[in-house]
Parts: C-alpha cells; sequence; structure tokens
C-alpha cells in the first residue's frame, strides 16, 4: 500500500512518476490487485469522462449499495461525476487530486457529495 502514497498529480497519468484520480485506481488494480482495468487515458480527455466511463462500463464495473474493501468510490454533485478513488476502510479512501499528493484520508471532507460505489469485473463474484 505504501507505493501509493505521495504520488504526484498528472492530468491522464498513468505510472508512479504522476497520475490523476482514475489513473490511481488504474495503477492500485493494476499493481496491487492484479486487475486488468480500463485505462480510459487515450480516447477521454477528462476525469469527467472517465469516472461517467466506469457507471457506463457495467460489463465491467457493478454498481454495490455497500462497499467492500478495496472498491471504487464515484463522488458526484448535481449528477456530476467529477473524482474517483478507492475505499479502504470505515469511511477512508485512497486518491489524488490536483494540487494534492496521494493519501488515504477521510470520506468526511465529501459529505456533501453522492456517492457511487463500483466493484470491478470477476472480483465481484468472489
Amino acid at each position: 500500500m505504501q507505493r501509493f502514497l505521495n504520488l504526484t498529480y498528472k492530468n491522464q497519468g498513468r505510472d508512479y512518476s504522476g497520475c490523476d484520480c482514475y489513473g490511481l485506481v488504474y495503477l492500485f488494480y493494476r499493481d496491487f490487485l492484479n486487475k486488468e482495468i480500463p485505462e480510459f487515458n487515450l480516447k477521454y480527455n477528462s476525469i469527467r469522462s472517465q469516472c461517467k466511463n466506469i457507471e457506463k462500463c457495467r460489463h465491467e464495473f457493478y454498481k454495490v449499495t455497500i462497499p467492500e474493501k478495496y472498491d471504487i468510490i464515484l463522488l458526484k454533485r448535481a449528477n456530476f461525476r467529477y473524482h474517483c478513488g478507492i475505499y479502504i476502510k470505515k469511511n477512508k479512501m485512497l486518491h489524488i487530486a490536483e494540487n494534492m499528493k496521494s493519501a488515504v484520508t477521510g470520506m468526511n471532507d465529501y459529505k456533501l457529495c453522492d456517492k457511487e460505489y463500483y466493484r470491478y469485473g470477476d472480483w465481484y463474484f468472489q
């Protein structure tokens, strides 16, 4: 888990030299969970469109009501998905944002946002 902390933000980044919020999810699933999830960075030029794609890829990402460790969190306001991260435990998430290094923080900072939780692929059925 340590290697996912203190990473630098980079728009559309998908490696340890810099990543955006979905890039951190991508790295975590690939390198920690050994799960290949879609990159989305080549077709989609904004975090908004990358987050929206998680919701659209119903054959790969399954919406769940109660999050479990390592589910994907989508945050939204007024039906606008704008940020994602990894659910860690008890109201904590791993995420990264502009002007912030990757970190595990409490989700209370996002209490005014709606949250959606997604599980990826065959992991959903385990």
